[in-house]
């Protein structure tokens, strides 16, 4: 009898490592993780690590981290400026990476796409710079969500 239990639990072990559609995101229990929703702007840098820019950005950001993983996800919209202003590209991407605190395993993806833009929302066109983090209302963070939902759910699946 324990035999046949441990061939089952070895074999829940075995399928729970696989990589399935649909298994790559966090699970999060209500009341657990932090779920952020930001309008920012950041430097970038070029190869060299000079600044060659800024980018503003609209991110859902979702933290779990219990006694049994670390996963993070994030979707954003980007858009791309060089350092005189010029608007350059947009994109949109969604990645996620999830550690298992037990195995150590650690799985990530990313994918990410060109759009036409400028496509991010709330960052008033007198922002031409980094530092900019927005203060949002509850209304506003709802409109960043839906708005990086839709274009992520147009986008990238």
């Amino acid at each position: 009898m324990l035999k046949k239990i441990s061939i089952v639990l070895l074999f829940f072990l075995m399928i729970s490592g696989c990589d399935q559609e649909g298994m790559n995101h966090c699970d999060v229990a209500e009341g657990e993780g932090k779920i952020e929703h930001e309008v920012y702007t950041a430097i970038t840098l070029d190869d060299d690590l000079d600044q060659d820019g800024y980018k503003r950005v609209n991110s859902n950001l979702l933290i779990n981290d219990n006694e049994d993983e670390l996963c993070v996800e994030v979707e954003e919209v980007v858009d791309y400026y060089s350092l005189d202003h010029e608007y350059l590209r947009s994109e949109v991407l969604s990645s996620y990476s999830r550690k298992d605190k037990l195995t150590k395993r650690q799985d990530e993806a990313e994918k990410v796409e060109e759009i036409n833009g400028p496509a991010t929302i709330l960052l008033p066109d007198s922002v031409k710079g980094p530092d900019y983090p927005a203060d949002l209302s509850e209304e506003e963070k709802q409109r960043v969500k839906e708005h990086v939902d839709q274009l992520v759910e147009k986008h990238l699946n």
